[in-house]
């Protein structure tokens, strides 16, 4: 038996990560869930994605070889339409990044992490609940 689709209104989570096997898994599990996720694999003109998709949460890597995620981070935070937009970072290198990252006012996720527990994250850090519409 094949899921239908989330539903229009549902809340959009981006995905934010270099790695396309894992965006992939988020997407799929957040799906099954009723979110709606778009999938963004190269992180150079994300900010500008950001604008014209209006997600309730993005979720992003810090290390991706293409462009550092923490300086996404910063630009996102300074950006006024993007600025209060909730942002969970994944990073295996918590010692280095996970303070800062919380200091720009995203919540911290520790690679390599249980898919539920990001499950269990999501409607916390937005507020909503899947389907909801955001």
């Amino acid at each position: 038996m094949t899921r239908p689709p989330p539903a229009a209104d549902a809340p959009l989570v981006v995905t934010i990560d270099d790695d396309k096997v894992l965006t992939r898994l988020i997407a799929m599990a957040l799906g099954r869930k009723g979110y709606r996720v778009v999938e963004i694999n190269d992180p150079t003109q994300v900010l500008e994605r950001l604008r014209e998709l209006r997600p309730a949460l993005v979720v992003l890597d810090l290390v991706m070889p293409t462009r550092d995620g923490l300086q996404v981070l910063k630009e996102l935070r300074g950006d006024p339409q993007l600025s209060g937009l909730p942002v969970i970072v994944a990073t295996a290198r918590e010692a280095e990044f996970g303070a800062k990252a919380e200091a720009l006012g995203a919540t911290y996720l520790r690679k390599p992490f249980e898919v539920k527990t990001l499950l269990d994250l999501v409607p916390q850090v937005t507020g909503t609940a899947p389907g909801s519409g955001a």
